[in-house]
């Protein structure tokens, strides 16, 4: 019954996209349409009578009866003419969260309203884009009132109201009213819908419970009840619910039906009355289940019952699904042959792969174990809970729960000492090795936690760590060496110069540091602070020497690259804007012939285009293909304002090579990119805020050191890169290349060239973007004009006059 209620409660695909059409025999002729129905009588072209119900009347029809609460009348017409059932609950939302109990009462069946909650669907078949939304476009005004056209006269009263609702049906609810309901957001209809057909089905079945000499009314809402949570997603309550019935069956010895009886047992009322059916019907535990495997997914149900522990509830979703119990019964009993619940629990949640709830369990049984060996043996845990504690560790750190497992080991020192080394080695594998020092201290390893400093190169702590282990003076001094020579590897000279100085006490090196680091002034300072004035000479002013060089070589060749390649952006510049002028003496000719005025002048001025736009082909990745008619397309991810036109009939686009080749940073003349590259270099080759620093300190040693000529080329050298980088940037800003302008995209492309414009009219739209600055280009030019500001590196004496 539930299936083939399944069947005809669906809604049936409609013949067309128009809901409101059907399909008959050509050369039908419509006979009549009975007052107060949905009929139509129509006579075949063979002769015969037919009777259709069309559901341009179906559909109204519906809506009149759920505007007068006649939900029987409406639940009749849905069905039989197998809507989507979802009407109910979409029109006029969300009226019909306050009117779901006239459902209830209208259908007065458990498994009908439970197939109803189980056909909810998110969205609205009455909104914008639904399936009846057309249909019901007259009935549904979009003020949602229930004055309309269509069915509905001015007085809001349907002229169908007579088929479809009782004379005494209550007057229309005014929607300008606000209600408990009235916020509720179609996006959450299932919710809402599944959580208001609950309340509305216990609030029917304690009315029954009042009526009846049973207690057979809580049990006959079951279907529906385990559907509104499975609907949610909440398996877990559904098959608790499941449960309290059958335990309820199992206790009970006179009243309840034997469990495995499939055909409901009808129970009498202890009015007597008349006038309206009873609805205790009681509704088994086996029911309630079937129709919830009716709506799931097997092996969901199956897990869900899992997963609550209940071996007995696995055991039944297995017996009355449709798999093979012998598949399921050994992995049952292995379950049920474990004593300890603890372990139990812990072997179900590893099956269900719930490593969190089985590391929980895990440690439940290691402390219980713990505890009666306490008592035993005079130590913080017995040998049964050291078994299961190594478990429990080794659980934690497959799935990555070590500190979830420290929460577990409150109160539990030695444990806990355990879990932190376990931790510092998991984080010393990943690289985190000042983390894992801190876990390892935590743990009292201190030998642990100082190979961990030494290794992330956190020398304070390391040594530190080394003079509160007591280590002798020679083994913290060889140590210091070791981290001032690994730290001077990492180009961190600054701090190798003071483990140097400090614990070393080698100056020579500590200078010889600072001089490699390009801290200038403090190599100096150490020098004189420690009473070594000949490293000045010795150590400082050779390796000054050298670096002047290093940085003026640099400084000349960065210069002659900015110069180089600006040259050749303004270059293409040039070919851009011959490119242009050639697209619209082409665009013209082509419109002109298209209009049947091609003159022999014209021809000359064509083939002229067409040879420059070949020639210049190179510069762009955009094609642009003119069909006959007029018709075109534009194609390529250029943001340029050039584009290479192709005319039927010429030469078709080569095919890309190499797509799985990743891009390189090397300027390929004649590419596309060619001049976003060039831009990109031209940034890149800002002076860095480290470098001016560098050459401000190294000038000022170079003047102290009587060599105020080197001092001032190199200072010369420095101005003149900045000033010739922030020129280029100037000219980037003012002529952006392509690539670093201005994005307008393929769409408004083709939007420019479908309004009548052409080819010309997308030219001249990227022409007119390209002079803008691209987001990227701008933030990279504001970055350098920031570094070059912020760092002190002018010398007055040392200016141009």
């Amino acid at each position: 019954m539930q299936q083939q209620h399944r069947t005809a409660a669906g809604a049936a695909p409609p013949p067309q996209d128009d809901v409101t059409l059907r399909t008959i025999e050509e050369g039908s002729l419509l006979i009549a349409s009975p007052a107060d129905s949905v009929d139509v009588i129509y006579q075949a072209p063979r002769g015969n009578l037919e009777t259709a119900r069309p559901r341009a009347l179906v559909l109204p029809a519906v809506a009149a009866a759920l505007d007068g609460k006649d939900y029987a009348s409406a639940w009749r017409l849905a069905t039989v003419d197998r809507l989507d059932l979802n009407v109910l609950a979409d029109f006029k939302w969300p009226r019909f969260l306050e009117q779901t109990v006239d459902l209830v009462n209208a259908v007065k069946s458990d498994v009908d309203i439970a197939d109803f909650v189980a056909g909810l669907a998110p969205g609205s078949v009455t909104g914008a884009g639904g399936l009846y939304a057309d249909a019901l476009a007259e009935v549904l005004p979009p003020t949602n009132n229930v004055a309309g056209s269509g069915f509905f006269s001015e007085n809001g009263n349907s002229s169908l109201h007579s088929l479809v609702a009782p004379e005494t049906a209550p007057p229309l609810e005014d929607s300008s009213i606000p209600t408990p309901t009235s916020n509720v957001s179609i996006e959450n209809k299932v919710v809402a819908v599944c959580e208001a057909i609950r309340a509305a089905v216990l609030e029917l079945a304690s009315l029954e419970s009042e009526t009846t000499t049973t207690s057979s009314s809580s049990c006959c809402w079951l279907r529906t009840e385990v559907t509104t949570y499975s609907k949610c997603g909440d398996l877990d309550k559904a098959l608790k619910r499941v449960k309290q019935v059958r335990e309820a069956e199992l206790a009970s010895s006179s009243s309840s039906s034997s469990f495995g009886v499939e055909d409901e047992e009808i129970k009498t009322t202890s009015t007597g009355s008349t006038n309206a059916p009873s609805l205790a019907i009681s509704a088994t535990a086996e029911q309630g289940l079937k129709h919830l495997l009716l709506y799931n997914l097997e092996e969901d149900v199956y897990r869900a019952a899992l997963g609550s522990y209940e071996l007995e509830m696995a055991y039944m979703v297995v017996t009355h699904s449709q798999r093979d119990p012998g598949e399921f019964l050994y992995q049952l009993q292995q379950f049920a042959s474990i004593e300890n619940e603890s372990l139990r629990y812990h072997a179900i949640d590893m099956h269900l792969k719930r490593y969190d709830s089985a590391l929980r369990h895990l440690m439940n049984a290691a402390n219980s174990a713990a505890e009666n060996g306490a008592s035993e043996e005079k130590s913080e845990i017995s040998e049964e809970g050291e078994k299961l504690f190594s478990q429990a560790l080794k659980l934690a750190q497959e799935h990555n729960l070590l500190r979830l497992l420290l929460q577990f080991t409150q109160g539990k020192p030695a444990l806990r000492c355990r879990v932190h080394i376990a931790a510092g080695e998991e984080l010393e594998q990943r690289g985190k090795h000042e983390d894992a020092a801190l876990a390892f201290i935590a743990a009292n390893d201190l030998e642990k936690a100082l190979r961990a400093y030494r290794l992330g190169g956190q020398w304070r702590q390391a040594l530190g760590l080394a003079a509160r282990l007591g280590r002798e003076p020679e083994k913290i001094h060889a140590m210091a060496a070791r981290l001032a020579s690994d730290l001077a590897d990492l180009h961190n000279y600054a701090h190798s110069a003071q483990i140097l100085l400090e614990y070393c006490n080698d100056v020579s090196g500590a200078v010889a540091a600072l001089a490699e680091g390009g801290e200038w002034n403090e190599c100096v300072r150490v020098a004189y602070a420690r009473g070594q004035p000949n490293l000045v000479e010795s150590k400082i002013a050779p390796a000054a020497a050298m670096a002047a060089s290093r940085i003026l070589q640099n400084l000349t060749e960065d210069c002659g690259r900015i110069e180089k390649y600006l040259a050749r952006l303004k270059e293409l510049r040039g070919k851009r804007a011959a490119l242009a002028a050639a697209v619209q003496i082409s665009s013209l000719a082509f419109d002109q012939g298209a209009a049947g005025h091609i003159s022999n002048r014209d021809d000359d001025v064509q083939t002229e285009a067409d040879s420059m736009i070949s020639g210049f082909s190179i510069y762009t990745d955009a094609t642009f293909t003119i069909k006959p008619g007029g018709s075109s397309r534009v194609g390529g991810n250029s943001s340029s304002s050039s584009a290479s036109v192709t005319t039927v009939g010429g030469r078709r686009s080569s095919k890309k090579k190499n797509k799985g080749k990743s891009k390189s940073s090397k300027v390929r003349q004649g590419s596309p990119e060619e001049e976003a590259q060039l831009g990109r270099h031209v940034l890149s080759l800002a002076p860095l805020p480290n470098l001016c620093t560098e050459v401000g300190q190294l000038v000022e040693v170079l003047v102290m050191l009587g060599h105020e000529e080197d001092a001032a080329t190199l200072h010369r050298n420095l101005k003149a890169l900045i000033d010739t980088h922030t020129a280029a940037v100037e000219d980037l800003l003012t002529h952006p290349p392509l690539g670093l302008s201005l994005d307008i995209g393929a769409a408004a492309k083709e939007k420019a060239y479908e309004t009548g414009g052409g080819i010309a009219a997308v030219v001249a739209l990227e022409a007119a973007v390209a002079a803008v600055p691209g987001a990227e280009l701008q933030k990279r030019a504001a970055e350098v004009e920031l570094a070059t500001k912020t760092t002190h590196w002018k010398w007055d004496i040392l200016r141009d006059p």
